[in-house]
């Protein structure tokens, strides 16, 4: 009995749920908005004394809708949600003169008890106006890490003596295949410089990052946007790789890449160029999406350049120029020729070393 009275309680109850429904829709089923009044003794009231348009077929406010001024105190402000790289510049005077500069950096970690140093990213930056905008880079952490993040959330400005100040994304951790993948930390730099001379941007800089670690940031390789005594020239290049083979007892070497460039406001502006090592085919516009090297005045070449660390590689690995090779014509007026020694972070030259070689310009 009780469950017959229970079915016939539910079928009242959605029969009356439909009604309802039924009720609504047909209230505004026209061109006007209707407001409905729903009262304690279960009945709906109809309020249409308001038309949703006027004689131009706009709409028109309807007498039901109100709006309230809103006053939010100064400490309530404070405590809203904000983007997690927002930081106010106000009170730093920023160097907003400086001239436009492309620059190399690195990130990277250090662990607090043994100073033991990691590399978790490289590339490119450009500073305009005193704002840093990051460039190509690679962070070296796998997981989630990709250009994204310091290209849309990086926010970094220098001060008058170079450093850098604001807040950025950093992957604090180096994620292997199977684990999971974590977001970005979100660091402040406020700290001086621990390398570097005052009123450059080019040093190393520590931000905090956990009681485990802490992070540095490095720029270098600044180059000024200006024409160079080498605007126009074409000279053609390759890329190297000796090693030392241990089993066989003897030194190798092979292509990696070669072509030609043009300097263009002292930087090398790939043309056309082969990939001679690797898994994968890269097109022609690689080495300008990657590599950042820049010709200085003396003749020598500075930056960072893409490599595959073996033939068979599949990704490859930012090397960075370190020194000229003896016979290079450093302190030419004409020309770069000459080798130019990078070598991958963490190895030692004699293990190997990677060689961008101008073999001719004119």
């Amino acid at each position: 009995m009780q469950s017959a009275n229970a079915i016939r309680s539910i079928v009242a109850h959605s029969s009356f749920c439909i009604a309802l429904l039924c009720l609504v829709f047909a209230f505004f089923d026209g061109s006007s908005a209707h407001a409905l009044t729903f009262k304690s003794d279960g009945t709906v009231v109809q309020n249409s004394k308001n038309k949703s348009t006027s004689k131009t077929g706009k709409l028109s406010k309807s007498d039901e809708i109100m709006s309230f001024d809103v006053a939010i105190s100064g400490s309530a402000l404070e405590n809203l949600k904000r983007l997690p790289f927002e930081f106010d510049f106000s009170k730093h005077k920023i160097w907003t003169d400086i001239s436009n500069l492309d620059c190399n950096f690195n990130i990277s970690r250090r662990v607090i008890e043994d100073r033991r140093v990691e590399t978790m990213a490289v590339g490119q930056l450009k500073i305009r106006q005193g704002s840093i905008v990051f460039e190509s880079h690679a962070w070296r952490t796998a997981g989630m890490a990709d250009r994204s993040y310091l290209r849309d959330e990086g926010n970094l400005r220098l001060l008058k003596n170079g450093r850098p100040i604001g807040k950025m994304p950093y992957f604090h951790l180096f994620i292997n295949q199977g684990e999971v993948a974590r977001p970005p930390e979100y660091v402040e730099l406020t700290k001086e410089r621990e390398r570097g001379d005052d009123g450059s941007p080019e040093g190393t800089f520590s931000f905090y990052v956990d009681d485990w670690q802490e992070g540095l940031f490095t720029i270098k390789n600044c180059q000024s946007v200006l024409p160079s005594q080498f605007d126009g020239l074409a000279c053609g290049y390759q890329i190297l790789k000796r090693a030392f083979d241990k089993d066989k007892n003897r030194k190798y070497e092979y292509t990696i890449n070669f072509g030609k460039f043009s300097v263009k406001n002292a930087q090398p502006r790939f043309g056309k160029n082969i990939w001679k090592s690797g898994a994968v085919t890269l097109d022609q516009d690689y080495m300008n999406d990657w590599a950042n090297l820049a010709v200085h005045e003396d003749g020598s070449i500075k930056g960072f350049f893409p490599v595959f660390t073996a033939q068979k590689k599949k990704k490859t690995t930012m090397v960075e120029i370190k020194r000229a090779n003896e016979g290079s014509s450093l302190g030419s007026t004409s020309n770069p020729m000459g080798e130019f020694i990078a070598i991958r972070d963490g190895a030692s030259e004699n293990e190997e070393s990677y060689v961008f070689r101008v073999n001719s310009c004119n």
